[in-house]
């Protein structure tokens, strides 16, 4: 499977689970307050897609070569299809419940790979970020392709961490390929190529947008909270077989800005360790 680790990227059984959702924030000015759960880059879900279309629906398929393998190795790289290395953060949302409760859910934030460096910077930046709260704001109106993200560090005074609880269980045993990446074999893929479906399976285990699981206790109440669906960023696309990729950005290492798809690091005085 191609999934490959932040040194690559910098360097050149399916089972939907139900407890993890899409992490969206829909309009300009949704915020979400969350807990990024990486430490290290080890951790990193960087994994190489195929972009494809299903139907009227997008989706990606977890590309079956690996980095150094030949071309025949996978249907799809033989037969020419796009290549995206996506980036797939794992986050903890806090969400109120209609009681005022602060509800704790598992969410993944699919990113292009360039997001890893932001991320890494973060890292060098705070530490550990799962031990730290963050603010995500969205810049950008609904459909802007200019739209961007900003990571705001929480300070603990005003998010108290007793308030927001870091539940690392949510994501216990979670793959993101075979669930927000589809996995297919070298069969079927190929009958997808000759006939535009991949074949039945005996059970329908693809990795399609899913409900939240509400623990059964919920947490103390806290401010400056807002509510967001869950929805997948994927949606009906008029595309061709092969999706055009989205255009990725990189980081401008000088002033940590990102013009598509990318954040503005927070500012904060440089810790040392």
């Amino acid at each position: 499977m191609a999934k490959i680790n932040f040194d690559q990227i910098n360097s050149g059984n399916d089972g939907s689970d139900f407890r993890v959702g899409f992490f969206n924030l829909k309009n300009d000015g949704d915020e979400a307050i969350v807990r990024i759960m990486h430490d290290d880059t080890s951790s990193f879900d960087l994994v190489t897609t195929h972009p494809i279309q299903i139907g009227n629906k997008y989706r990606r398929v977890n590309c079956i070569r690996d980095p150094r393998d030949p071309m025949d190795n996978c249907p799809l790289c033989k037969s020419g299809a796009k290549v995206q290395q996506r980036f797939y953060i794992h986050l903890i949302q806090y969400v109120k419940d209609d009681n005022g409760n602060i509800i704790p859910q598992a969410k993944i934030w699919e990113r292009s790979a360039s997001y890893a460096v932001t991320i890494k910077n973060l890292i060098d930046e705070y530490g550990p970020l799962s031990d730290c709260i963050f603010k995500i704001r969205r810049n950008g109106e609904a459909g802007s392709m200019n739209t961007t993200y900003s990571i705001l560090y929480g300070n603990p005074q005003v998010y108290r961490p007793e308030f927001y609880p870091k539940d690392a269980s949510l994501f216990e045993g979670y793959s993101v390929v075979g669930n927000a990446v589809m996995d297919r074999s070298f069969e079927e893929i190929s009958e997808f190529i000759a006939t535009g479906e991949f074949p039945q399976r005996s059970s329908n285990n693809e990795a399609a947008p899913v409900p939240n699981v509400t623990p059964t206790t919920p947490y103390p109440e806290a401010t400056n909270i807002s509510q967001y669906s869950s929805t997948p960023t994927y949606s009906n696309v008029p595309q061709p077989q092969i999706p055009t990729p989205v255009r990725d950005t990189m980081v401008n290492p000088n002033t940590h800005q990102f013009t598509d798809n990318n954040v503005t690091a927070p500012q904060r005085p440089v810790r040392y360790y």
